[in-house]
C-alpha cells in the first residue's frame, strides 16, 4: 500500500519517470543491450530525482505558515498547511534518501560485477 497526502505521489512519479528516461537515453547512445549489463543510469535517475524532490519539496512545502489574531484574546495563531509527503516523509527529505540510496545501489552493482 503506497501512502501519501496532498503532492507527496509525485516523488514516485518522478523517479519512474527518471528511471525510463535515463533508461531510454542510455540505450539510444550505447546500444539496446547496454542497461542490462550496466547498472550505473539507475542510480543516475535516482540522484536526478533526488535533485528534483528536493526542489519540488522545498516549492511546496516551504510556504510560510499563516498567522491568525483570536479575537477574544488577541493572541496570534499560526497555522501552517499539512506537508506534501510520501511515505509520512516530507517530499524534500527524499532528496538524500534517494542520492544515498543511488550511492548504495551504484556500491552494490559494482562489488557484484567486481566478483
Amino acid at each position: 500500500m503506497v501512502i501519501w497526502s496532498r503532492f507527496g505521489f509525485l516523488v514516485g512519479v518522478i523517479l519512474v519517470l527518471l528511471v525510463i528516461a535515463c533508461e531510454f537515453m542510455v540505450s539510444s547512445l550505447f546500444g539496446q543491450n547496454y542497461t542490462s549489463h550496466h547498472n550505473w543510469p539507475i542510480s543516475v535517475a535516482m540522484i536526478l530525482a533526488g535533485v528534483a524532490c528536493w526542489f519540488l519539496g522545498q516549492k511546496l512545502n516551504g510556504k510560510a505558515p499563516r498567522v491568525m489574531i483570536d479575537k477574544e484574546s488577541g493572541q496570534e495563531i499560526s497555522m501552517k498547511e499539512a506537508a506534501h509527503s510520501f511515505f509520512f516523509i516530507p517530499v524534500q527529505f527524499w532528496a538524500p534518501i534517494l542520492i544515498i540510496g543511488a550511492i548504495a545501489y551504484g556500491i552494490y552493482s559494482a562489488v557484484q560485477n567486481q566478483f
